[in-house]
Protein backbone atom coordinates (compact mmCIF):
# COMPACT_ATOMS: atom_id res chain seq x y z
CA UNK A 1 0.00 0.00 0.00
CA UNK A 2 2.91 2.17 0.55
CA UNK A 3 4.16 2.71 -2.81
CA UNK A 4 0.46 3.46 -4.46
CA UNK A 5 0.28 6.23 -1.83
CA UNK A 6 3.98 7.72 -2.79
CA UNK A 7 2.57 6.99 -6.63
CA UNK A 8 -0.75 9.50 -5.57
CA UNK A 9 0.45 11.59 -3.01
CA UNK A 10 3.40 12.42 -5.78
CA UNK A 11 0.79 13.35 -8.18
CA UNK A 12 -1.15 15.04 -6.01
CA UNK A 13 -3.23 18.51 -6.97
CA UNK A 14 -6.21 18.74 -4.59
CA UNK A 15 -9.35 18.15 -6.71
CA UNK A 16 -12.25 18.31 -4.17
CA UNK A 17 -12.35 18.87 -0.52
CA UNK A 18 -15.79 17.78 1.35
CA UNK A 19 -15.79 18.74 5.16
CA UNK A 20 -18.25 17.00 7.14
CA UNK A 21 -20.94 19.60 7.69
CA UNK A 22 -21.90 21.68 10.46
CA UNK A 23 -25.40 20.13 12.14
CA UNK A 24 -27.00 22.97 13.16
CA UNK A 25 -30.05 23.23 16.13
CA UNK A 26 -32.88 24.96 13.56
CA UNK A 27 -33.20 28.62 14.01
CA UNK A 28 -29.95 28.61 16.22
CA UNK A 29 -26.10 29.01 15.69
CA UNK A 30 -23.66 26.18 15.18
CA UNK A 31 -22.17 24.97 18.22
CA UNK A 32 -18.73 25.43 19.14
CA UNK A 33 -17.96 21.86 19.40
CA UNK A 34 -20.05 20.45 16.66
CA UNK A 35 -19.29 18.45 13.54
CA UNK A 36 -20.86 17.83 11.58
CA UNK A 37 -28.53 -4.52 7.20
CA UNK A 38 -27.22 -6.11 10.00
CA UNK A 39 -24.52 -8.50 9.64
CA UNK A 40 -22.27 -10.96 11.20
CA UNK A 41 -19.38 -10.79 12.78
CA UNK A 42 -16.50 -9.66 11.17
CA UNK A 43 -13.28 -11.63 10.17
CA UNK A 44 -10.13 -11.15 12.12
CA UNK A 45 -8.01 -7.88 11.35
CA UNK A 46 -4.34 -7.36 12.32
CA UNK A 47 -3.72 -4.37 15.12
CA UNK A 48 -0.24 -2.92 14.32
CA UNK A 49 1.85 -0.20 16.43
CA UNK A 50 3.77 -0.02 13.21
CA UNK A 51 3.92 3.27 11.63
CA UNK A 52 0.92 4.28 9.33
CA UNK A 53 1.56 4.21 5.87
CA UNK A 54 -0.32 7.02 5.71
CA UNK A 55 1.89 9.21 7.25
CA UNK A 56 4.17 9.88 4.15
CA UNK A 57 1.60 12.07 3.69
CA UNK A 58 1.85 14.28 7.01
CA UNK A 59 4.95 16.07 5.02
CA UNK A 60 2.39 18.15 3.22
CA UNK A 61 -0.88 17.09 4.09
CA UNK A 62 -0.22 17.35 8.00
CA UNK A 63 2.87 19.30 9.02
CA UNK A 64 1.98 20.06 12.14
CA UNK A 65 1.40 16.08 12.82
CA UNK A 66 5.28 15.59 13.91
CA UNK A 67 5.24 18.59 16.58
CA UNK A 68 2.21 16.65 18.07
CA UNK A 69 4.95 14.25 19.72
CA UNK A 70 2.20 11.39 19.83
CA UNK A 71 2.23 7.79 18.21
CA UNK A 72 -0.44 5.62 16.44
CA UNK A 73 -1.81 3.77 18.74
CA UNK A 74 -3.62 1.35 16.54
CA UNK A 75 -3.67 0.90 12.75
CA UNK A 76 -6.04 -1.48 11.29
CA UNK A 77 -6.77 -2.59 7.81
CA UNK A 78 -10.48 -2.48 6.23
CA UNK A 79 -11.44 -5.94 5.70
CA UNK A 80 -12.06 -5.78 1.98
CA UNK A 81 -13.89 -9.46 2.21
CA UNK A 82 -16.04 -8.10 5.14
CA UNK A 83 -16.96 -4.89 3.17
CA UNK A 84 -16.88 -5.85 -0.55
CA UNK A 85 -14.23 -3.83 -1.53
CA UNK A 86 -11.01 -3.77 -3.58
CA UNK A 87 -9.60 -0.56 -2.52
CA UNK A 88 -7.15 -0.66 0.46
CA UNK A 89 -7.87 1.35 3.66
CA UNK A 90 -6.28 2.32 6.57
CA UNK A 91 -7.60 3.63 10.06
CA UNK A 92 -4.99 5.09 12.34
CA UNK A 93 -6.24 6.20 15.90
CA UNK A 94 -3.67 8.74 17.45
CA UNK A 95 -6.01 9.01 20.34
CA UNK A 96 -6.13 7.14 23.87
CA UNK A 97 -9.73 5.54 23.07
CA UNK A 98 -9.60 2.03 21.58
CA UNK A 99 -10.73 1.47 17.95
CA UNK A 100 -13.40 -0.87 17.53
CA UNK A 101 -12.70 -2.81 14.78
CA UNK A 102 -16.19 -4.39 14.36
CA UNK A 103 -18.25 -0.89 13.89
CA UNK A 104 -15.90 0.77 11.47
CA UNK A 105 -15.55 -1.93 9.64
CA UNK A 106 -19.50 -2.26 9.65
CA UNK A 107 -19.57 1.61 8.91
CA UNK A 108 -17.64 0.69 5.58
CA UNK A 109 -19.73 -2.42 4.79
CA UNK A 110 -22.82 -0.32 4.79
CA UNK A 111 -21.55 2.74 2.70
CA UNK A 112 -20.06 0.40 -0.09
CA UNK A 113 -24.17 -1.49 -0.28
CA UNK A 114 -25.34 2.52 -0.81
CA UNK A 115 -22.54 3.13 -3.19
CA UNK A 116 -23.43 0.40 -5.79
CA UNK A 117 -27.44 1.07 -5.29
CA UNK A 118 -28.01 4.55 -6.91
CA UNK A 119 -29.98 5.42 -3.52
CA UNK A 120 -32.58 8.32 -4.54
CA UNK A 121 -33.71 10.78 -2.12
CA UNK A 122 -36.44 13.11 -3.09
CA UNK A 123 -37.05 16.64 -1.60
CA UNK A 124 -32.87 17.51 -3.20
CA UNK A 125 -31.99 20.47 -0.78
CA UNK A 126 -35.63 21.27 -0.19
CA UNK A 127 -37.34 21.73 -3.84
CA UNK A 128 -39.42 18.61 -4.39
CA UNK A 129 -38.77 18.70 -7.92
CA UNK A 130 -34.92 17.91 -6.94
CA UNK A 131 -33.11 14.75 -5.97
CA UNK A 132 -29.99 13.65 -4.57
CA UNK A 133 -28.79 10.55 -6.36
CA UNK A 134 -26.10 8.66 -5.12
CA UNK A 135 -24.18 7.68 -8.96
CA UNK A 136 -21.34 5.16 -7.42
CA UNK A 137 -18.40 4.95 -5.33
CA UNK A 138 -15.75 7.96 -5.42
CA UNK A 139 -12.79 6.97 -7.98
CA UNK A 140 -10.36 5.98 -5.37
CA UNK A 141 -7.16 3.86 -5.27
CA UNK A 142 -6.53 4.24 -1.95
CA UNK A 143 -8.19 5.65 1.38
CA UNK A 144 -6.49 6.81 4.78
CA UNK A 145 -9.01 7.81 7.75
CA UNK A 146 -7.31 8.92 10.95
CA UNK A 147 -8.66 9.46 14.57
CA UNK A 148 -6.67 12.67 16.25
CA UNK A 149 -6.94 14.06 20.02
CA UNK A 150 -9.32 16.96 20.85
CA UNK A 151 -5.94 19.12 20.98
CA UNK A 152 -4.83 18.52 17.87
CA UNK A 153 -4.63 20.45 14.89
CA UNK A 154 -6.47 20.12 12.17
CA UNK A 155 -5.06 18.63 8.76
CA UNK A 156 -5.63 21.15 6.03
CA UNK A 157 -6.45 23.30 8.36
CA UNK A 158 -6.45 26.39 5.34
CA UNK A 159 -8.49 24.50 3.53
CA UNK A 160 -11.58 23.76 6.21
CA UNK A 161 -14.32 25.94 6.01
CA UNK A 162 -15.39 26.80 9.44
CA UNK A 163 -13.38 26.83 12.98
CA UNK A 164 -15.73 24.10 14.36
CA UNK A 165 -15.25 21.53 11.64
CA UNK A 166 -14.12 18.81 13.73
CA UNK A 167 -14.09 16.20 10.45
CA UNK A 168 -12.94 16.32 6.94
CA UNK A 169 -12.28 14.47 4.15
CA UNK A 170 -9.83 15.56 1.50
CA UNK A 171 -9.81 13.88 -2.17
CA UNK A 172 -6.54 13.72 -3.85
CA UNK A 173 -6.37 11.68 -7.42
CA UNK A 174 -7.25 8.75 -6.09
CA UNK A 175 -6.68 9.03 -2.62
CA UNK A 176 -9.50 9.59 0.22
CA UNK A 177 -7.96 11.14 3.36
CA UNK A 178 -9.94 11.93 6.22
CA UNK A 179 -9.89 13.22 10.15
CA UNK A 180 -12.38 13.17 13.06
CA UNK A 181 -10.65 15.02 16.22
CA UNK A 182 -12.02 13.02 18.74
CA UNK A 183 -14.00 15.70 20.67
CA UNK A 184 -17.40 16.02 22.54
CA UNK A 185 -20.64 18.01 21.26
CA UNK A 186 -23.53 19.96 22.51
CA UNK A 187 -25.89 17.82 20.30
CA UNK A 188 -28.89 15.18 22.74
CA UNK A 189 -27.42 12.09 22.10
CA UNK A 190 -24.21 12.68 20.45
CA UNK A 191 -22.87 14.84 23.46
CA UNK A 192 -19.84 12.48 24.56
CA UNK A 193 -16.49 11.79 23.18
CA UNK A 194 -17.39 8.47 22.19
CA UNK A 195 -20.85 8.96 20.71
CA UNK A 196 -19.88 12.53 18.84
CA UNK A 197 -16.74 10.23 17.69
CA UNK A 198 -19.43 7.64 16.23
CA UNK A 199 -21.33 10.26 14.47
CA UNK A 200 -18.89 12.15 12.59
CA UNK A 201 -16.89 8.79 12.09
CA UNK A 202 -20.26 7.70 9.80
CA UNK A 203 -20.48 10.91 8.11
CA UNK A 204 -16.85 10.72 6.66
CA UNK A 205 -16.82 7.06 5.65
CA UNK A 206 -19.76 8.17 3.63
CA UNK A 207 -17.72 11.21 1.95
CA UNK A 208 -15.15 9.13 1.22
CA UNK A 209 -17.19 6.43 -0.49
CA UNK A 210 -20.30 7.75 -1.40
CA UNK A 211 -20.82 10.18 -4.60
CA UNK A 212 -23.70 11.97 -5.03
CA UNK A 213 -24.84 14.50 -7.66
CA UNK A 214 -28.47 16.56 -7.50
CA UNK A 215 -30.69 16.70 -10.64
CA UNK A 216 -34.22 18.83 -11.19
CA UNK A 217 -37.60 16.79 -12.58
CA UNK A 218 -36.37 16.55 -16.33
CA UNK A 219 -32.96 14.33 -14.95
CA UNK A 220 -30.56 17.53 -15.11
CA UNK A 221 -27.60 18.12 -13.26
CA UNK A 222 -27.99 21.41 -10.91
CA UNK A 223 -24.94 23.38 -10.79
CA UNK A 224 -21.92 22.26 -9.58
CA UNK A 225 -22.20 24.06 -6.06
CA UNK A 226 -25.22 23.01 -5.25
CA UNK A 227 -23.93 19.60 -6.16
CA UNK A 228 -21.31 19.62 -3.46
CA UNK A 229 -24.11 20.67 -0.65
CA UNK A 230 -25.80 18.17 -2.10
CA UNK A 231 -22.99 15.38 -1.14
CA UNK A 232 -23.34 16.97 1.83
CA UNK A 233 -26.81 16.70 2.85
CA UNK A 234 -27.08 13.30 1.81
CA UNK A 235 -23.81 11.99 3.87
CA UNK A 236 -24.82 13.81 7.07
CA UNK A 237 -28.32 12.64 6.63
CA UNK A 238 -26.54 8.79 6.10
CA UNK A 239 -24.35 9.31 8.92
CA UNK A 240 -27.11 10.06 11.52
CA UNK A 241 -28.98 6.92 10.52
CA UNK A 242 -25.88 5.15 10.85
CA UNK A 243 -24.90 6.69 13.83
CA UNK A 244 -28.03 6.36 15.34
CA UNK A 245 -28.71 3.05 14.79
CA UNK A 246 -25.08 2.08 16.07
CA UNK A 247 -25.52 3.28 19.09
CA UNK A 248 -29.19 2.03 20.02
CA UNK A 249 -31.13 4.40 19.41
CA UNK A 250 -34.93 3.94 18.14
CA UNK A 251 -36.53 4.86 15.30
CA UNK A 252 -38.44 7.77 17.23
CA UNK A 253 -35.18 9.42 18.84
CA UNK A 254 -33.47 9.29 15.17
CA UNK A 255 -36.60 11.09 13.98
CA UNK A 256 -36.73 13.31 16.79
CA UNK A 257 -33.49 14.58 16.38
CA UNK A 258 -33.64 14.75 12.34
CA UNK A 259 -36.68 17.59 13.00
CA UNK A 260 -34.16 19.84 15.56
CA UNK A 261 -31.12 19.88 13.62
CA UNK A 262 -30.24 21.18 10.59
CA UNK A 263 -27.20 19.81 8.36
CA UNK A 264 -26.06 23.53 7.43
CA UNK A 265 -28.65 25.34 6.24
CA UNK A 266 -31.12 22.42 5.18
CA UNK A 267 -33.15 19.73 7.01
CA UNK A 268 -31.09 16.23 7.00
CA UNK A 269 -33.32 13.75 4.91
CA UNK A 270 -34.75 10.95 6.57
CA UNK A 271 -34.77 7.40 6.27
CA UNK A 272 -38.33 5.49 6.73
CA UNK A 273 -38.42 2.85 9.99
CA UNK A 274 -37.70 0.05 7.54
CA UNK A 275 -34.25 0.94 6.21
CA UNK A 276 -33.56 2.43 9.70
CA UNK A 277 -34.42 -0.92 11.48
CA UNK A 278 -31.78 -3.06 8.84
CA UNK A 279 -28.77 -1.10 10.08
CA UNK A 280 -26.41 -2.61 13.25
CA UNK A 281 -26.49 -1.97 16.63
CA UNK A 282 -22.60 -2.62 17.43
CA UNK A 283 -22.25 0.62 19.77
CA UNK A 284 -19.43 3.78 19.35
CA UNK A 285 -16.53 3.23 16.89
CA UNK A 286 -14.51 4.43 20.01
CA UNK A 287 -14.32 2.64 23.09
Amino acid sequence: MKESLTKIFNNRAARLITAGAILLPLGGQACAQSNHESAGPTNSIGVTLEKPESEILFESLYPEFKKLGIQARETIYIDPEYTDSDVPTEVVNYTDFKLDTKVINEFYRIFEFYAGERLEMPGGLGDPNQKIIVTGTNNSKVRSFIFIPENAPRPFEDRLPREETSAATLSIEGLEFSFVRVQPSDFEGFKTYQENTTLSAATEVCQQLLHATLVDASGQEIDEGMIKFSQEVICNSLGIAVASKALGYSYLQYETFLRNHGVANYSPLSLDEQVYSAFSTHGTVLK
